[in-house]
């Protein structure tokens, strides 16, 4: 499959062409495509301002760009603690509110991969534009399903079109214990049945998730394991995962398997421990507690900005 790269700053068009089976069709980083506007436009819902896409500004000069992205059925606002943390930093920050999180369970009912990559592949778009304007690193940092869906782009295709310099992914979903998969023997109720979610109320952005969020996310997961080994060189960038030894949703062991047998050399796996009752939830000061925030603010320091 080829792909081709078409850098042009004064009229802002970048393409990249997928595979009609993965259902992407052609993205492209029109003007559109560039208005945050129209990104978090969509008159069929009625959406929460406070979880929608949003730039988190410095002061100065950044230094950087980072895409922040949050797990299936949390709140993008919950994103928060980790956008301010880079901002202080000097890292601007774009933190993505995918579909089905942003306010409306409504629109959770009809979510599917290929709408959330073309989502991301939009954000991925305006953070790029930042980064050629100032000559700058670009950054992506996911948790769980966030940190799953920006390796899936990545993945998609041969060429060295979609790629960040650095990442910082917490608990990412690349390895779900097998029970999880259970979940889609609900799939019998249709794709739009609401599961109820028992993760922390401050947290979640649905009282449930949806079977097709759910069905989503493992296709996310199957396509990325399936072509990993494939986009070796392009995956294997400076990356810092952190994990809980005892994550109800991701396995650690697996996990830890996963990046040594397929040699990615520049990730660096970091145990954590969440002060939460739920050991999935790794994404603020108050779930990592402060000694553990304070490291990961080091890391941001020795990582991003070193």
């Amino acid at each position: 499959m080829k792909q081709h790269l078409l850098t042009c700053l004064t009229c802002l068009v970048i393409v990249f062409t997928a595979t009609a089976k993965e259902g992407l069709g052609h993205l492209r980083c029109s003007t559109n495509l560039l208005d945050l506007n129209l990104i978090n436009s969509n008159k069929l819902f009625a959406y929460n301002p406070q979880e929608l896409t949003r730039w988190f500004k410095t002061k100065q000069r950044p230094t950087g760009v980072a895409i922040v992205v949050h797990g299936l059925n949390t709140r993008p606002s919950k994103m928060d603690d980790i956008a301010k943390a880079l901002v202080k930093k000097g890292i601007k920050v774009l933190r993505v509110a995918l579909s089905g999180h942003r306010g409306d369970i409504e629109e959770l009912k009809s979510v599917t991969r290929p709408k959330w990559l073309k989502e991301l592949f939009a954000t991925y778009c305006l953070a790029l534009k930042e980064t050629k304007k100032h000559n700058i690193p670009i950054f992506y940092i996911g948790y769980s399903l966030g940190g799953m869906l920006g390796l899936d782009l990545m993945s998609i295709q041969s060429g060295e079109l979609i790629t960040f310099d650095k990442m910082l992914l917490f608990a990412p979903a690349i390895t779900p214990h097998s029970y999880t998969r259970l979940i889609k023997l609900v799939k019998i109720l249709g794709l739009s049945f609401i599961i109820p979610s028992f993760s922390p109320k401050a947290y979640k952005a649905n009282p449930g998730t949806s079977v097709a969020a759910y069905m989503s996310t493992f296709a996310s997961i199957d396509h990325f394991l399936k072509h990993s080994k494939d986009r070796l060189k392009k995956l294997n960038i400076p990356t810092i995962v952190y994990a809980e030894k005892n994550d109800e949703l991701v396995s650690y062991n697996a996990l830890s398997s996963f990046i040594h047998s397929n040699n990615f050399t520049n990730w660096k796996l970091t145990l954590v421990k969440s002060s939460n009752v739920f050991r999935h939830l790794i994404i603020d000061q108050k779930s990592l507690g402060s000694t553990q925030w304070s490291k990961f603010e080091r890391d941001i320091d020795q990582m991003l900005i070193n």
